[in-house]
């Protein structure tokens, strides 16, 4: 299946640096998108998948209930370690880990992502600080749930 990669490249890159990004992913042959921001309206049903580094980005995508794909270990980063033990988002440290990562959320439709673990994830991340306001706003985005 052909996938489409659309590239969104952080504020402080350089021309440079997205001119290498470029190269690399025509090299690779693969069918991109470059784009300057992230537009969610527009943006949220077109995506099976976020693959980063390490990113706030990576929540906003796992709250609106699509899957991350990080390409560095997060173990040391707690929220992103736990969207992991959750199963809403993965590690792929090697090419052989990518393609599986590839293949479980993009080609493979028949997902494993349920509400629940969304839930689980954001009870357990937003609310140990403070019980009520934090509690409040994770209600709010529960209801919002987006689950492909």
């Amino acid at each position: 299946k052909k996938v489409k990669v659309i590239i969104k490249p952080h504020p402080d890159e350089t021309s440079e640096e997205i001119n290498e990004i470029k190269l690399l992913a025509y090299e690779f042959g693969i069918n991109y998108e470059f784009i300057s921001h992230i537009d969610f309206k527009n943006l949220i049903n077109e995506i099976d998948l976020l693959v980063t580094f390490h990113s706030t980005l990576a929540l906003e995508f796992i709250i609106i209930g699509i899957p991350v794909c990080y390409l560095i270990s997060v173990k040391n980063i707690p929220i992103l370690n736990a969207s992991c033990e959750n199963g809403l988002a993965f590690q792929a440290l090697t090419e052989n880990e990518l393609k599986k990562c590839l293949d479980k959320i993009v080609i493979d439709k028949d997902k494993e992502y349920l509400p629940e673990k969304y839930k689980k994830f954001l009870k357990s991340e937003f609310t140990k600080i403070d019980g009520t306001v934090s509690e409040d706003l994770v209600n709010i985005m529960m209801k919002n749930i987006k689950v492909q």
